[in-house]
């Protein structure tokens, strides 16, 4: 973790034709998404937060982008967070329950909802190589908290089939993950 601190996000004397806030939405979006989702609870409010967060930082100065990689994922993070938890005191205001946002709040739990994007977001990216079929169920039955019948009625396919697959894909990605990275996943689907 270290060696990453000083790694530049985008070098600057690159003459890469890539669009760097591209880069930056496809390495973190889902990841702030979910981050968001824990926090708030609502998947269409948590993609609209990160979204806005995506159009303030569009108007950021090219430079901006050829910071280190460290400070500019944490800034995306810290922005998502602000956003949701200010989305939450919205809420919380109109509900006018303020004992709820205040177990929110806590940096433990801000911290635990960080861990656990991060590392859905290593489990996306490990999915990517995953077969289609494998990649599908996996989303939709660990990601998504579908159960079997669910996820086999949705792909018209048995149920057999569906735990198959699930097998599948968990072995695959033990294969392709860290390994606390994956028991950390484990951990989580089991919840």
């Amino acid at each position: 973790m270290e060696d990453n601190k000083k790694h530049k996000m985008f070098p600057a004397n690159t003459n890469s034709k890539k669009d760097p806030l591209k880069e930056l939405f496809y390495t973190y979006h889902k990841k702030l998404v979910y981050f968001s989702m824990r926090i708030i609870g609502d998947q269409s409010i948590a993609e609209d937060l990160v979204q806005e967060v995506f159009i303030h930082i569009s108007q950021w100065p090219e430079s901006n982008f050829y910071r280190e990689a460290e400070y500019i994922r944490n800034y995306l993070f810290k922005a998502v967070k602000n956003k949701s938890l200010n989305a939450l005191k919205g809420q919380q205001k109109m509900k006018d329950n303020s004992d709820e946002l205040n177990d929110i709040v806590q940096d433990t739990t801000v911290l635990h909802h960080l861990i656990q994007s991060e590392v859905i977001g290593m489990v996306y990216e490990a999915m990517e190589s995953l077969p289609e079929g494998c990649r599908t169920v996996t989303e939709l039955a660990y990601l998504e908290g579908k159960n079997n019948k669910e996820v086999a009625e949705i792909l018209g396919v048995t149920v057999n089939t569906v735990k198959t697959q699930k097998q599948r894909s968990l072995k695959l990605l033990r294969l392709k993950l860290d390994p606390e990275v994956f028991m950390t996943f484990l951990v989580l689907i089991n919840c």
